[in-house]
């Protein structure tokens, strides 16, 4: 619980600084102009109460109550999560390497408006978080699901399968696609640095 909350302090710290109007971190005060605008503020909001939920999973991963908390919303929040992080603390270093490889950097267009050290805290305030809500995930399974987990599931009907597939595939092979020819016009958009579509295909394979 405390390296979840360890992980997220710096990138909360850094979201409200930006939004009350600090420069820390910014190598150019003109940025804080972009800072306040209506897309960034948005989306440092959401980014906060992403990062709260993540706090609030931790804790039921690890409390009594949390128990108590019905499955499904276990499930929701855990796969949430799992779908932000795990892309991340795959595709980040895997892409850094490849990328300092081909072009002898690991910046991306970002980088240019924010210290280096802010990446740094950012990103691996993100690893330490995966690893951290993995493990108390497995943890949690264990201790309420261990009896089912340990059981044999039983065969899924070939329609389930079929509509799984129907509803993964297209996204993934987008995603897939998207990191290796890059995001063009029609992709997730300022997403073209090794690093960054490298986490995309990872996101696509997953």
């Amino acid at each position: 619980l405390g390296m979840v909350i360890v992980a997220v302090i710096p990138y909360i710290a850094l979201k409200v600084l930006w939004l009350a109007g600090s420069t820390i971190g910014l190598v150019d005060a003109a940025v804080l102009t972009e800072m306040h605008s209506t897309r960034m503020v948005v989306g440092n909001n959401v980014t906060i109460v992403l990062e709260l939920l993540a706090v609030a999973l931790a804790l039921a991963l690890t409390s009594s109550w949390g128990q108590r908390v019905p499955g499904w919303i276990m499930l929701v929040v855990g796969a949430g999560a799992s779908g932000l992080l795990a892309p991340i603390i795959l595709g980040l270093p895997i892409g850094s390497i490849l990328q300092l490889i081909v072009q002898g950097n690991v910046r991306t267009g970002g980088m240019d408006d924010m210290n280096p050290w802010v990446f740094a805290t950012v990103y691996g305030g993100f690893g330490i978080l995966a690893i951290g809500l993995a493990f108390l995930a497995w943890r949690y399974a264990m201790r309420r699901w261990g009896d089912l987990l340990d059981a044999v599931p039983p065969p899924q009907p070939a329609w389930a399968i079929l509509v799984g597939a129907v509803g993964l595939l297209p996204f993934g092979v987008a995603m897939v696609w998207w990191g290796l020819a890059g995001p063009g016009d029609n992709g997730p958009q300022a997403m073209d640095a090794v690093v960054q579509r490298t986490t995309l295909i990872m996101t696509g394979l997953l």
